[in-house]
C-alpha cells in the first residue's frame, strides 16, 4: 500500500511512521517541520531499516501539496498535520483555524485531485470553559 503522511516527522506521526514502515507499505512523508525536525525522519530511517520519501511542504500551499499526491499517488492518506498546542491556539486563533481547517480542505482538494479517496484523520479539539 501507498501512504502518504502528513507531519510524519512529529512525534505521533513518526511513530506511526515506524509502524507503517513495519507493514513494508511504500510511505511519503509531507511535513514543515514546524513542529518538528529532519532529524526525526533519520531516526526512523536507522530504527525501520527502510527508506521513504519526504517532502518539505505545507499543507496551505496547495500546489506543493497537490504535486506532492499527484507524484506519489497514494492509497490512502494519513494527516497529523494539524496544529495542537492549546495555548498558542488561545492567543492565535485564527492561525490555528487556518492551518487545521483551510490545511485539511487543501489536502482533500489535492487528494481528490490524485485520485485518492482514503483518509485517517486524527484531530484533538479541546474546549475551554471561560
Amino acid at each position: 500500500m501507498r501512504v502518504f503522511l502528513t507531519g510524519g516527522a512529529g512525534y505521533i506521526g513518526s511513530h506511526t511512521l515506524l509502524e507503517v514502515l513495519s507493514g513494508a507499505h511504500e510511505v511519503c512523508v509531507y511535513d514543515d517541520y514546524s513542529n518538528s525536525a529532519p532529524e526525526a525522519l533519520k531516526r526512523v530511517e536507522r530504527l525501520s531499516n527502510r527508506t521513504f520519501q519526504a517532502v518539505t511542504g505545507n499543507i496551505l500551499d496547495q500546489t506543493s501539496l497537490a504535486s506532492a499526491l499527484a507524484d506519489f499517488q497514494p492509497d490512502v492518506v494519513v494527516h497529523f498535520a494539524g496544529k495542537k498546542a492549546v495555548g498558542e491556539s488561545v492567543v492565535k486563533p485564527l492561525m490555528y483555524y487556518e492551518n487545521n481547517v483551510v490545511g485539511t480542505l487543501s489536502l482533500l482538494r489535492g487528494m481528490e485531485a490524485a485520485g485518492c479517496t482514503r483518509l485517517v484523520f486524527s484531530q484533538y479539539y479541546f474546549y475551554r470553559n471561560p
